[in-house]
């Protein structure tokens, strides 16, 4: 088997003769790796990514290239490639995919813009809808937006049944942005209204029960579901 430096030295050797041969630079960009040359090892990777014309091999070295990327302290390569994986997107839920990345690695307002495109989609699937509402409204909670994320997601929850499988998930969401006893009030007085004005809403007394519970208030949630099954 061949030693680290001769297995670089093999690699550079085979990028020399084969220039656009992307797998021969991802081979470099391993044995650059393996030798502890991190900067050169970055650069291998993005140039095979940059020469690679399968979008399914393209997406997946670019995901490897992005955290190397900020590892490195190289902000505006991880941009770029985010950037890239968002332009192989072919699908809604593919751009739902990219900007996933995007936020994992610190670009919300990159994933804020990728979401708004793939919520744009024609036909798009109810699930996946969900899922980028969700995501868009953890961007926004990113980028300090913290009301526009809760108008966002209050407005997903009037859309959906009450029995809907993710409701809970998406009121913790919805929950986790708010951190004062003020805002717990409000949010409170915003689902006592809704039960009040819509009396036969199974969603919105289910809400409030929700609420209440969440804020170890279980006898008035217990309360509120009684009541509320009372009236449906």
């Amino acid at each position: 088997a061949l030693s680290a430096p001769e297995a670089q030295t093999a690699a550079k050797q085979a990028v020399a003769s084969f220039p656009n041969e992307s797998s021969l630079r991802y081979l470099l960009f391993q044995s650059m790796r393996n030798s502890g040359n991190g900067a050169a090892a970055l650069d291998a990777l993005a140039e095979a990514t940059e020469k690679e014309t399968s979008a399914d091999r393209k997406r997946e070295w670019l995901l490897e290239l992005a955290p190397l990327a900020l590892l490195q302290d190289r902000r505006e390569l991880a941009e770029k490639s985010l950037a890239s994986l968002a332009s192989l997107a072919d699908s809604a839920s593919a751009r739902l995919d990219a900007a996933r990345a995007m936020l994992k690695h610190g670009f919300p307002a990159m994933a804020l813009k990728c979401l708004g495109e793939a919520a744009a989609a024609y036909g798009l699937p109810p699930e996946t809808g969900v899922e980028i509402q969700m995501a868009s409204a953890q961007a926004e909670a990113r980028l300090g937006k913290t009301q526009e994320a809760l108008s966002r997601l209050d407005a997903l929850l009037g859309k959906l049944a009450a029995d809907y499988w993710r409701r809970p998930e998406i009121m913790r969401q919805r929950l986790s942005l708010v951190d004062s006893d003020e805002g717990r009030e409000k949010l409170l007085e915003a689902a006592r209204a809704k039960v009040k004005a819509s009396p036969q809403d199974e969603a919105a007394a289910l809400e409030l029960a929700q609420l209440l519970d969440s804020f170890s208030r279980r006898r008035e949630s217990l309360a509120a579901l009684l009541e509320g099954g009372g009236r449906l």
